[in-house]
């Protein structure tokens, strides 16, 4: 999934179904804390993608906007990110 530093960055190349897969695998299914855990998968997007920070933010926002990766409550009660994988139709 990385691509080499000099090439035109294209996010509509990017398999979200594969790079949800990914995250979860280095970040686990739940991220406490909303802000902390956008700032976690905009980081861990950045470097597998090779891509700016501003390129990795916007796919998370899209990941968000899909319903691969959703705001949700923990076991405990506080808020998180989710992350599923399976979208909603």
């Amino acid at each position: 999934m990385e691509r080499e530093a000099l090439e035109h960055f294209d996010p509509e190349s990017i398999d979200l179904a594969e790079l949800v897969s990914e995250l979860r695998e280095r970040c686990g299914h739940c991220i406490e804390d909303v802000v902390v855990g956008r700032t976690l998968l905009r980081d861990e997007v950045a470097q597998r993608l090779n891509c700016s920070m501003l390129e990795a933010e916007q796919l998370v926002d899209t990941l968000i906007a899909r319903g691969f990766v959703r705001q949700g409550s923990l076991s405990d009660g506080r808020e998180g990110l989710l992350i599923d994988g399976a979208v909603s139709t």
